[in-house]
């Protein structure tokens, strides 16, 4: 059993945004509703900071200096993390200090930039450190990131949950404790029944119209426009395809030249920008096919659960987390490559299979609610900790 008076506490940055800041939100409200104490400490003031409080969290800032953010290339990266050294040596005691009147019972951190300073303010707490690891890390092929940092995870005896078995393996071989923990989505806001969803006709959008949708920052590695150029061949061919995406910023070179594309084949109508939207989960009623188009690897893909959970079905570049919250054939379809002619099978295969969509979309919501809920993710988070403290205390 755990200690519930003493709080799990979450240090963030402060600016953390999309789908960092939605994951922590989640976690943090299902474990407080199942008792356990919980604090959010915010080295500095930021917008992350505004919207756990405005979703009602109550939020400490300590005014204590950020570590270095990720840099770029493999010698920035190499150089942060050396610099985090630096910094968790000027700061972990001063972190440490502002949080012993909390007593904690967990530090627990997301941003990778904290992995020196949080575990060494754990050791100096008695806490137990855990990263809940948002992407890979160290992903050259010497994995020099990681092995950096692997020595502070076994010194500090780190429990490390990695948001899927994709993150997890650039920890393998390492010697640190580093467990597979899939997110959650909130159920009771993708709740089909509670939502006052957005109509197509609201939309203009054909009641008869085949409708994807991307939810996810507009820029080239989500691969909204690889995605568009695969779905133009079908609009020529007569398809009643649309495409609707959820999210900006809508003035960039990347979203001029999916207008220019939708311009020149005169199909303007079908590339619908809807900019970042607050409330996604109210426009699935009006969306036949969810779409995680990512060149790269994509981490875990909370927007993939989410749109499960309003029983919609998948399309998701196979690499990553998506290969392990869909089952192909079953709950939505993968797509083995990030390139058009793959797109293009994959659009071409699911089209055909128009008449089962609602029984995948129906085993989609089953997966989703079966397992990826954030009152389920706080269960497996709980257990986690209490073997782990179990054989701390043992």
């Amino acid at each position: 059993m755990l200690d519930t008076t003493r709080p799990i506490v979450w240090v963030i940055n402060g600016h953390e945004r999309y789908g960092l800041a939605r994951a922590m939100q989640n976690l943090v409200g299902a474990v407080a509703q199942s008792g356990q104490a919980t604090r959010i400490v915010s080295l500095q003031t930021g917008d992350c900071v505004d919207r756990m409080r405005q979703a009602g969290f109550a939020v400490d800032v300590l005014d204590i200096p950020k570590p270095p953010p990720p840099g770029r290339g493999l010698r920035g990266k190499i150089s942060q993390v050396l610099a985090q050294f630096t910094h968790a040596t000027r700061f972990a005691k001063r972190l440490a200090d502002r949080l012993e009147t909390l007593s904690p019972l967990v530090i627990h951190w997301q941003s990778p930039n904290l992995s020196t300073l949080c575990p060494r303010t754990a050791q100096r707490l008695g806490a137990l450190p855990v990263w809940e690891i948002p992407n890979v890390i160290g992903g050259d092929r010497w994995r020099l990131a990681a092995r950096l940092l692997a020595p502070v995870m076994r010194h500090t005896k780190t429990l490390m949950l990695a948001n899927s078995a994709f993150t997890a393996k650039s920890w393998h071989g390492l010697g640190v404790d580093c467990r597979v923990f899939h997110l959650g989505a909130d159920q009771s806001i993708f709740d089909r029944q509670r939502i006052e969803a957005v109509t197509r006709e609201s939309m203009n959008l054909p009641s008869d119209a085949i409708v994807f949708a991307i939810v996810a920052r507009l820029e080239p590695s989500k691969g909204q426009l690889l995605f568009w150029e695969s779905l133009l061949p079908f609009i020529e061919r007569g398809e009643n395809v649309y495409l609707l995406l959820l999210g900006g910023p809508l003035e960039s070179e990347y979203v001029d030249a999916m207008q220019r594309l939708a311009a020149q084949t005169k199909v303007q109508e079908r590339l619908r920008l809807l900019g970042h939207v607050a409330a996604p989960e109210k426009y699935y009623e009006a969306v036949d096919i969810a779409v995680n188009a990512r060149i790269d690897a994509e981490p875990f893909g909370l927007s993939v659960i989410e749109a499960m959970m309003m029983g919609r079905p998948a399309m998701v570049h196979a690499l990553g987390g998506p290969s392990e919250t869909v089952v192909d054939g079953v709950t939505g379809w993968h797509v083995s490559r990030p390139t058009r002619e793959a797109w293009s099978a994959a659009i071409d295969h699911v089209l055909a299979e128009r008449n089962d969509w609602p029984k995948i979309g129906a085993a989609a919501y089953e997966r989703a609610v079966g397992e990826f809920t954030c009152h389920r993710q706080a269960e497996r988070y709980l257990a986690y900790l209490a073997d782990r403290l179990g054989d701390k205390n043992a």
